[in-house]
């Protein structure tokens, strides 16, 4: 995500659990390290960050590096974690929980409040991951990896409730093929959708009813998530993922594109 405040970009490296923030100078600082796997990171309103890793979700104090969890969803079940995360126009934090063993469907979304409390708003999901909300914040957007039995993944769209946090009828806008699995994503400022495709190296834009727009490719295939940034919110920031065997110089960059899109700043983290 792009830190408007302070013009940097923040990214996780998810695995070896490290929250790094890069600047528009090239400067790279650890702002948080864990020890265990990180999802998401989004900026809290008062100040800190908001964390979604295996435990559950955890907060940091402006310039902290101490977390306090917040909501420790998992510390006792180990076979679940937080994987993508993003907060609503209202401020509460939306993240993904997936099972460690791929095909059970596990999974679901959930809403998290300041004050901890949370609730499932989409059960029984294959592999949450990305997600956003349209420009007038009345449709969220939704990413499942893995549909059942290894079905393709998709892309949904939702009936956002912003008062009650809740969501109407869902409709699937866009199916993938088998390898190739929507990751994360953001929504630029006319309300189109730019979607990672890992295993497929490249970065798809649709249409709000979901017809492919356009797409960018990258060199590496295993294209992870992408956010708007920069002083103009018109660039594209791409990251990869590293594979566990080598063969890839390119696994693990983050790339930059200018795709003549507009971003819109990410919402704080504030809850109720």
């Amino acid at each position: 995500m792009w830190d408007l405040a302070r013009q940097r970009l923040l990214l996780v490296n998810s695995f070896e659990g490290y929250v790094r923030a890069l600047d528009r100078d090239g400067e790279d600082e650890i702002l948080l390290a864990l020890d265990e796997r990180v999802g998401a990171v989004a900026i809290r309103a008062d100040g800190g960050l908001v964390v979604a890793a295996a435990s559950g979700v955890g907060l940091t104090d402006e310039g902290g590096d101490e977390v306090e969890w917040l909501l420790p969803l998992f510390r006792d079940e180990p076979e679940m974690c937080f994987n993508d995360a993003k907060c609503d126009p209202q401020g509460r934090l939306w993240a993904g929980s997936i099972p460690k063993e791929r095909g059970t469907r596990q999974g679901a979304l959930h809403r998290i409040h300041r004050n901890g409390s949370h609730a499932v708003v989409l059960p029984a999901v294959g592999l949450c991951n990305g997600l956003d909300w349209s420009p007038d914040g009345r449709e969220l957007y939704f990413v499942d990896s893995l549909g059942a039995d290894g079905a393709a993944g998709t892309l949904s769209r939702y009936r956002f409730d912003a008062d009650e946090g809740t969501l109407g009828a869902g409709t699937v806008i866009a199916t993938f093929a088998q390898g190739e699995l929507p990751d994360g994503m953001c929504i630029d400022t006319d309300g189109c959708v730019w979607l990672a495709v890992w295993g497929a190296g490249k970065v798809q834009c649709f249409s709000s009813e979901g017809t492919l727009q356009d797409e960018i490719e990258l060199p590496s295939p295993r294209v992870t998530s992408c956010a708007f940034g920069g002083p103009d919110m018109r660039q594209l920031f791409i990251t990869t993922g590293r594979p566990m065997t080598p063969g890839d110089p390119h696994a693990g960059a983050v790339f930059v594109a200018e795709p003549g899109a507009r971003g819109r700043a990410p919402s704080l983290f504030a809850g109720d």
